[in-house]
């Protein structure tokens, strides 16, 4: 599968829920999960958040982004992605890419329409789970 660039180190999917919505551009507001080591936890994201990426479901195209909230002391963000392009009444995904030392900021202003919500789609034993 293809991957943004050599340099990130950990990508998670995004699931974003589409099943009522039509084709064409949408924009999705993704809240992260406080209790979410592999993010937050030692040799994850940085401080900043300036290592955050969002890409098409091929892993390569990025999507613009807005880091509307970041709080890395209490582990708390939400971002903003505009202009993502739905297929209409199904599920889709997005990918998140994190931990780029050398990585500059690409947070950029966003005009949110219309909003999906995205989730952050974990594995544990029994299989897959929204946090």
């Amino acid at each position: 599968m293809s991957w943004i660039d050599a340099n990130y180190i950990r990508r998670a999917a995004v699931t974003v829920d589409n099943s009522a919505g039509a084709t064409g551009a949408q924009d999705i507001t993704l809240t992260l999960p406080t209790k979410w080591d592999a993010f937050w936890g030692t040799g994850g994201v940085l401080s900043t958040g300036f290592d955050v990426r969002f890409t098409d479901s091929d892993g390569v195209t990025a999507l613009v982004f807005n880091r509307n909230v970041w709080t890395y002391a209490s582990q708390s963000a939400v971002f903003k992605i505009d202009g993502w392009t739905a297929v209409a009444t199904k599920p889709s995904l997005v990918w998140m890419y994190w931990l780029y030392a050398a990585a500059a900021d690409a947070s950029a202003a966003v005009t949110i329409t219309a909003e999906r919500t995205g989730y952050i789609e974990m594995l544990a034993p029994s299989g897959a789970y929204r946090i």
